[in-house]
């Protein structure tokens, strides 16, 4: 009599199936990973583009007369940079908590929405001396 040795025909359902759940779990994975480094990248881009504009912006500021400081700072509250509608921008004077009054420091923030609801901002300040 011949017997069969099962194990050299294949593989059994139970093989097939569980090898199948292992890679459908590790496929999920890798498609969270990708969504979190999406997420990512896009915070990084808005922020680095926040910087520069609030940069620009900072140098305008400094080359304002003082004379016309405070009318431009209420100018731009809540404005949109032009060019840039998904950022608003923000300058103001800061309180005055420098020992020196011919000080003054100044604050930039640029804000943007993120696509789940909730906003970011970056901030750059300096300090100018009355002129």
């Amino acid at each position: 009599m011949i017997t069969k040795n099962r194990h050299l025909n294949g593989f059994t359902l139970v093989e097939v199936i569980s090898s199948i759940v292992v890679m459908a779990l590790s496929v999920l994975a890798l498609m969270r990973l990708f969504s979190i480094l999406a997420e990512s990248v896009a915070y990084r881009q808005h922020s680095v583009m926040a910087s520069n504009l609030a940069q620009r912006k900072m140098e305008e500021v400094k080359a304002i007369k003082k004379n016309d400081f405070n009318a431009t700072v209420i100018d731009l509250a809540g404005s949109s940079y032009s060019g840039f509608p998904q950022y608003t921008l923000y300058v103001w004077e800061a309180p005055n908590y420098l020992t020196f009054a011919y000080l003054k420091r100044i604050d930039v923030t640029v804000s943007w929405g993120h696509s789940s609801g909730g906003t970011s901002s970056e901030t750059i300040s300096t300090v100018i001396a009355d002129y």
